[in-house]
């Protein structure tokens, strides 16, 4: 007689884990459509594609110059707090930025810092939210 293996719950019932990618789709969806909303606020600016397809540089900047360190560094800190920290700079980012937009057309410069400092923000934010999933579920859960 073949001993089955213990069954082990799935980590979809899991309702820390369950919140927690909840949360992720939300922010996800919103950071896609703050990304759209300043594409579309540089067309407006400027006019220009050349201008909107620089933005990209400047996002891509702080991933690829600074994400090889940001694991070292976070690993030093407490990444729930990190990660809460990150998360309200970047949503004092998006309070300042609108508060530029009900003003008017904000600076290009304004809006090229903007995007970097956020960027800048999501290249920590990731991997201290990476690490948070093992806190989230059980050992067995962990390969599902």
């Amino acid at each position: 007689m073949v001993e089955s293996e213990p069954k082990v719950a799935s980590v979809w019932t899991n309702r820390n884990f369950m919140t927690y990618m909840l949360g992720k789709l939300v922010a996800n969806t919103g950071h896609m459509m703050a990304s759209l909303a300043v594409m579309w606020l540089l067309m407006e600016i400027t006019g220009s594609t050349s201008t909107a397809s620089f933005s990209f540089i400047v996002v891509y900047i702080p991933t690829l110059f600074i994400s090889p360190f940001a694991g070292v560094i976070l690993d030093r800190v407490l990444k729930r707090r990190a990660m809460q920290l990150i998360d309200s700079l970047r949503c004092c980012l998006a309070l300042i930025m609108g508060v530029a937009m009900m003003q008017a057309l904000p600076p290009i410069w304004l809006v090229m810092l903007y995007y970097f400092l956020r960027s800048l923000g999501d290249t920590f934010y990731h991997p201290a939210s990476q690490v948070m999933i093992p806190n989230l579920v059980e050992r067995d859960q962990l390969v599902q």
